[in-house]
């Protein structure tokens, strides 16, 4: 609405403007300063100019043609004056390239066809060329330039383009030389208006006079004459007798001079009694009133004009005028005219005028080529330190030679003396801008080099370049968000390694890292397109796979397989590497991230607890309940030691050749308060992957040690306890002050401990492991390896360990009757260990089938619960008291 009301007030505005314009031209052309004989000033071009520079040329030549439509036929004015509509046409469009330029355009309007023009309509009409064309060609171009001059000046100094809301008002500036130089020519231009007008007010009052004076004179000549008439002759006047009316010609003829005046004598009906033959007969009625236009300058003297509503030419219509004397005579009934030509004193005027106007012209020329000289010199200095400080700093800084101007004026000196030390300053603070801009680039560079980094630090793995954790959550926020939108679904999948930790703590950190990364590498090559691969820590990482199924997540998860056949060749180390997958699906396995990833890692962690190489798993609600249930038991085992939850069950061993108790097995058993009695095939694995296993061993040791020795010292048989320590212990450094710790403070013997180590301690850093293992035994304590033949030590391996004991594992023992393949495998290990000479133990034993089996084997020592199931110490104590299972062997060993 406010943008509408703009738009009115806007265009009634430049309505009001022009009309304005048109009303002033009117005003103003109706107002000519009049100078001599029809020669006239007028100012209305200021306003059609005006017209033309602020609305255009269209409207700015409607209202020039409306103005001399009123001047031709309300104001009668001569039809020459239409030159005027053809200068603004022209001068408005050159001024419509280049705008601002008047007073340019006009001179340039009057000099190539205003004044050409004048010289052919004038020449075309009198076929002569006179002082008259000369003085109304510089009339009419001063009169030209002058309004060109004034509107010029006006545009350039009134805000008329803002008044009249063509432009928004804006601060305005002035160039000083042209501010100058209009100052100059007004203070000629206007002194010459002045004198032209008033030489010329002058000079047709002289001239008025001069006739006046002439008439007069000849007038009262005749009266002299006249006056020496008789009463005789005044009656023939009356009567028109020839004599006298003779007598009256005689007189016209002799004071008549064509050149200056004519002499006609009227009765008192104006009648001619006598005139110029050649202009009035006799009796003729001498109407010097009708169809003129009579103006009285004096008592009875008149000026005559003939009334025409137009004229061809301004100074016509005076030409064909005249003074006129009318003198009554006293005593007759006569009246005298003197009748003065104008024309003769046009003639004499305009020549005298145009002397006079060529010496003014010529003066104010002069005089403002003077102005123009003087404006220069000052101004001269002022325009080229201008042009010189034009873009100065960017001239400085492109190094170009400035060009410092040299003046006369102390002023223009002293300017230019500061611009130039100011142009030294400016040049040093640029040489200074330029070093810290190009620090500053450095600095900009390098944090452009710090962002990157930073940003692939943010979203990216260092070691793998793998996108990390963070990429990985923003990425699976919006797969999950476009998901949800659409009918497809998204799988993760969690991989961990198997035994990294193993590896990394035996081998070393840098191992580790480039087993990582050779991972990464072989996992990036394996997966699809579909498929974006993130590292989000340690070993772990995460596949996410867009519209995906099952056999999709399946097909990837053997592709990585497949990937962790081939073995990782590191410096001079050769890994087998595994991976476990826990996979869940959106949004069958949940509808948002965090439940997404909870399952698929809770997924991932039940892959791993299948304990084969490679495998995957996918989620499924029966996890949950088997997690939350695994959650409370790896959550309670503190709780269990800190409250004496934990308990020790002991089994024998027994020796088949005498069927006595050779040795006891420690076996750890959780007593839960909710959960009841927690198989350590449940809890010790859990306990392995939080680091407890630590102090569940210590205690079992310490417990195992001192109930040994309470039963030696109840004078129960004496023999050796073992115990079962986690593979774990070997990557630490404190295992012997362990061991120390627990016979020290039970005060038993060291060659009453076994202790019981799986194959798995061998699959790294063997070294190791045999220096400790070796160091244990030089205490006297004995070494057994458990579950033998089912891990990683070799046969080169057993022969270089201090072992005591080889105990071979229940896979060896069930159903062996039936299976001559493994009844002789484990008849062959147990003829190997005698060689090295190790006793054999064989646990597990169920049946008499299998415990004759095994005596007939020669095995040294048979386990299981044939003979006993683990017993709470006080039951075991019963058992030893009795000691001896002579009764259960079918017989001795064979040959």
């Amino acid at each position: 609405m406010k943008t509408i009301q703009s738009l009115l007030q806007n265009k009634a505005r430049l309505m009001l403007g022009y009309l304005l314009c048109i009303a002033l031209a009117l005003l103003f052309e109706a107002s000519r300063l009049h100078l001599i004989y029809g020669i006239a000033f007028s100012f209305s071009s200021i306003f059609l100019l005006f017209a033309v520079s602020l609305f255009g040329v269209r409207l700015g030549v409607l209202a020039g043609v409306i103005t001399q439509l009123f001047s031709f036929f309300f104001l009668h004015h001569p039809t020459f004056e239409w030159i005027g509509l053809l200068e603004i046409a022209g001068v408005g469009l050159l001024n419509r390239k280049k705008p601002g330029q008047l007073l340019v355009w006009d001179s340039i309007y009057w000099l190539l066809m205003g004044l050409p023009l004048m010289i052919v309509i004038y020449y075309g009409f009198y076929k002569f060329v006179s002082d008259e064309l000369i003085l109304m060609l510089l009339i009419a171009l001063s009169n030209g330039l002058f309004n060109a001059l004034i509107a010029d000046i006006l545009l350039k100094y009134l805000p008329l383009f803002h008044w009249f809301g063509l432009v928004k008002e804006r601060e305005r500036t002035y160039s000083y030389s042209k501010v100058l130089f209009h100052l100059s020519i007004m203070a000629v231009a206007l002194p010459s208006l002045l004198y032209i007008v008033m030489n010329s007010w002058y000079s047709e009052k002289l001239s008025i006079q001069n006739s006046r004076q002439l008439a007069v004179n000849t007038a009262n000549s005749i009266n002299q004459e006249l006056n020496q008439w008789g009463a005789e002759d005044i009656l023939g006047i009356r009567l028109k007798g020839r004599i006298q009316v003779g007598y009256l010609q005689e007189l016209v003829n002799k004071y008549t001079s064509e050149q200056l005046f004519r002499i006609v004598i009227t009765d008192r009906s104006n009648k001619v009694l006598a005139a110029d033959r050649q202009s009035y007969t006799l009796n003729q009625v001498y109407d010097w009133r009708g169809g003129n236009n009579i103006v009285g300058l004096d008592d009875n003297f008149y000026q005559v004009l003939p009334a025409r509503e137009s004229t061809a030419l301004p100074a016509q219509q005076w030409r064909e005028g005249s003074y006129i004397y009318d003198n009554a005579v006293a005593r007759m009934p006569l009246h005298v005219y003197i009748d003065i030509p104008i024309r003769h004193y046009q003639i004499s005027v305009f020549s005298q005028y145009l002397s006079q106007l060529w010496y003014l012209l010529l003066f104010a020329a002069a005089a403002a080529a003077t102005a123009l000289y003087l404006s220069r010199v000052l101004v001269h200095g002022l325009s080229k330190l201008a042009t010189s400080t034009t873009d100065l700093p960017e001239k400085l800084k492109q190094m170009k030679e400035i060009e410092w101007p040299s003046s006369r004026v102390s002023e223009i000196t002293s300017l230019t003396y500061n611009f130039r030390q100011m142009s030294l300053n400016l040049l040093s603070m640029f040489h200074q801008a330029q070093n810290m801009n190009q620090r500053l680039q450095e600095q900009t560079d390098k944090l452009r080099l710090s962002e990157e980094k930073l940003h692939q630090l943010a979203f990216y793995d260092i070691l793998t370049g793998l996108p990390n954790r963070l990429y990985f959550t923003t990425y699976l926020q919006s797969m999950l968000a476009e998901a949800a939108h659409m009918p497809k679904q998204v799988a993760v999948m969690f991989a961990d390694l198997n035994r990294f930790k193993q590896i990394n703590d035996t081998l070393g950190h840098d191992i580790g890292d480039l087993l990582l990364k050779e991972i990464g590498e072989r996992f990036t090559r394996s997966v699809t397109e579909s498929c974006k691969l993130f590292r989000i820590g340690g070993d772990e990482f995460v596949i996410v796979i867009e519209d995906a199924d099952d056999a999709k997540a399946t097909a990837v998860a053997h592709s990585m397989f497949a990937a962790m056949e081939e073995p990782v060749r590191l410096m001079e180390s050769t890994l087998y590497s595994s991976v476990s997958i826990g996979i869940s699906m959106f949004p069958r396995d949940g509808d948002t991230m965090e439940a997404i990833v909870k399952n698929a890692d809770m997924a991932m962690y039940f892959a791993k607890s299948m304990g084969s190489s490679n495998s995957y798993q996918f989620y499924e609600e029966e996890l949950k309940i088997r997690f939350s249930e695994e959650m409370m038991i790896d959550n309670g085992i503190q709780e269990a030691l800190a409250n004496n939850q934990l308990v020790l069950h002991y089994q024998p061993k027994v020796d088949t050749a005498s069927g006595a108790i050779s040795g006891i097995e420690a076996l750890v058993r959780w007593e839960h308060p909710e959960l009841g009695r927690i198989s350590p095939d449940k809890f010790i694995p859990l306990a392995e992957r939080s680091g407890i296993i630590y102090k569940i061993d210590e205690w079992v040791l310490k417990e195992a040690c001192r109930q040994n020795k309470a039963w030696q010292d109840e004078g129960l048989p004496k023999v050796p306890v073992a115990v079962n320590i986690s593979a774990l212990h070997f990557s630490q450094t404190n295992l012997l002050d362990m061991i120390h710790s627990a016979l020290e403070e039970s005060g038993l013997e060291e060659s009453y401990l076994t202790l019981e180590i799986t194959e798995g301690v061998f699959i790294e850093n063997v070294e190791q492991v045999i220096g400790i293992i070796s160091r244990i035994r030089e205490r006297g304590i004995h070494i057994s390896i458990d579950d033998f033949g089912t891990g990683y030590s070799s046969l080169n391996q057993l022969q270089r360990l201090p072992i005591s004991h080889v105990k071979l594992d229940r896979s060896f023992i069930r159903d062996i009757g039936g299976e001559p393949k493994k009844a002789a495998v484990a008849k062959a290990i147990i003829e190997l260990a005698h060689s090295m000479n190790m006793t054999v133990v064989a646990e597990g034993v169920e049946t008499a089938e299998e415990s004759d089996y095994f005596t007939q084997c020669r095995c040294d020592e048979l386990q299981g619960y044939y003979f006993s199931r683990p017993l709470p110490a006080l039951e075991f104590s019963r058992l030893l008291q009795r000691g001896n299972y002579a009764g259960l062997f079918a017989g001795g060993h064979t040959d």
